[in-house]
């Protein structure tokens, strides 16, 4: 009988590494609720060391990291991270919010970026510490606020501090829905996931409106998005029946099971 050697210390290596980054992807989440208490200067310099190996167009490396602790340039920042009057409340509360900018160098600067920040909060996880990726916000105001010069945009903020509590596991699509092979085949996701994830966020708008929180339920209302008013995340010639969206308003929906912040932690959306 032939016996199977054991594997060599190089290759057993290989397999807990990829075991580990395997369960690390699956185990981050969007966390905005967090401890009071302030990330260690030390980590939050390890986030920025993960970001600066991501991959960039011609290794440009545009990005730049601006971290934000002080209290009152934070409520300021929170200020202005907000869609159709909608805040999000974790720009304030968490300890810490990483600002990425970049020189606009290339038309793939921001690409770049969004590349850096998951090796951000992949970082994050592993340290044992909760992120949550806010893309809603006014860049202007975010420029002005952190001295930021012009020729820099402005992709995102990247909330971080310790979990106050860890959002279970979300629903994923299976790999059976979302792999095709050679060329597209199927529907994809359909427009059903973007009707409801409109519905909820324009729930909360109205009840913002009329000073009562909404909240954003599983049944979709059926006046809030018109069958064929948004395509591939992009606004159609046809207009919303009840309200139509601002020029700088969201060219890409909300998650699939978006929830005002206030709510619930319950998801995996970013804001």
């Amino acid at each position: 009988m032939r016996r199977l050697r054991d594997p060599s210390p190089a290759r057993r290596r290989r397999q807990e590494m990829q075991m580990d980054f395997s369960q690390l992807v699956k185990q981050r989440r969007s966390v905005r609720h967090y401890e009071i208490r302030p990330v260690e200067e030390s980590l939050l310099r390890q986030l920025v060391e993960a970001a600066r190996w991501a991959p960039s167009a011609l290794n440009m490396q545009p990005w730049e990291f601006i971290i934000v602790t002080d209290p009152e340039i934070k409520r300021q920042l929170g200020d202005t991270a907000a869609i159709l009057g909608i805040k999000w409340p974790h720009v304030k509360a968490a300890p810490a919010v990483i600002v990425i900018c970049a020189k606009k160098t290339s038309t793939y600067a921001r690409d770049d970026c969004l590349l850096a920040a998951q090796n951000i909060m992949l970082q994050a996880t592993d340290l044992g510490l909760g992120t949550c990726y806010v893309g809603g916000f006014s860049q202007d105001a975010v420029r002005a606020l952190l001295s930021i010069p012009e020729g820099y945009i402005v992709p995102g903020l990247i909330t971080v501090g310790y979990p106050a509590n860890v959002p279970p596991a979300p629903d994923k699509r299976p790999l059976t829905e979302i792999i095709h092979t050679n060329t597209f085949k199927g529907r994809g996701v359909g427009l059903s996931a973007h009707k409801r994830a409109w519905q909820a966020f324009w729930k909360i708008v109205r009840g913002k409106a009329a000073g009562r929180p909404a909240k954003a339920g599983p049944e979709p209302e059926t006046e809030a998005l018109p069958p064929g008013a948004l395509l591939g995340g992009a606004l159609s010639s046809k207009p919303l029946e009840e309200e139509s969206l601002p020029p700088d308003a969201l060219l890409e929906p909300p998650g699939d099971l978006w929830r005002h912040p206030d709510e619930s932690d319950d998801d995996d959306t970013t804001a």
